[in-house]
């Protein structure tokens, strides 16, 4: 019989380091699209994006943390990082799918509402440091992922928990006799591949419709289509966000 390991997810330095590294390389990837994207959102803009899936980020990254402990005690397994590691895939999988079905919903019903202030991605100017429509969009963010969670949980962790912990056994099974190397691959090597992939998309379907389009290009749309089509650029770009 395979003895469990006793992985800890919240224990020692290496643990910690860990989890700062892959968030640095997940906002990595994010700037990375920022910058290759057209038309490219105005700075302001992105960093509000960003600021929303930092803060769901953290958020689901407790989550995942506390769903792995419970699960643990739950099975009575002492591999915490083998439940995380599970939890992080059934949550990439269907989380993301779940977290955008939950957007869709949301935003009908504010449209129906009238909620400007809540349309994703589109910022209000604000004549101090606090941005209301970011704030509100960020809370009704993490609630859409607390949500989604609580779904996750129900319908596919506790139902079919033997079974995943027996997948989470035989994927990681190779490595489970060295702690920190377990630990670095279920931190790091997975969630780095993920995690960049789960950034992009909901970077896509979190960035409003109304981005900054930058003056620079208009010099570039008059030489091809003259001044009239310049009026029409500028008079087209007062449509999208300011803030």
């Amino acid at each position: 019989m395979i003895q469990d390991s006793k992985c800890k997810l919240l224990e020692g330095v290496l643990t910690y380091f860990l989890q700062l590294l892959l968030a640095l390389i997940s906002l990595g990837s994010i700037y990375y699209k920022w910058k290759h994207e057209y038309p490219r959102r105005q700075a302001k803009v992105v960093v509000f994006d960003l600021g929303k899936q930092i803060s769901g980020m953290g958020f689901s990254h407790i989550l995942n943390i506390l769903i792995a402990i419970l699960m643990t005690k739950r099975i009575t397994v002492t591999d915490e990082c083998r439940w995380y590691f599970i939890n992080f895939n059934v949550d990439v999988v269907f989380g993301t799918l779940l977290n955008w079905v939950l957007l869709k919903r949301f935003n009908r019903y504010i449209e129906k509402k009238n909620w400007n202030i809540m349309d994703t991605g589109s910022y209000k100017s604000s004549e101090n440091c606090i941005n209301k429509s970011f704030i509100y969009q960020t809370l009704a963010w993490i609630s859409i992922i607390f949500t989604a969670k609580l779904i996750i949980l129900a319908l596919i962790l506790m139902p079919f928990a033997e079974v995943l912990n027996s997948y989470g056994r035989w994927v990681l099974g190779p490595v489970s006799h060295n702690i920190d190397l377990e630990l670095t691959i279920v931190m790091v090597v997975f969630p780095l591949i993920f995690n960049v992939i789960q950034f992009w998309i909901q970077d896509t379907f979190l960035r409003g419709k109304k981005h900054y389009i930058s003056t620079s290009l208009l010099g570039d749309i008059e030489n091809q289509s003259g001044h009239e089509k310049k009026t029409n650029i500028i008079s087209t770009s007062s449509d999208y966000s300011r803030i």
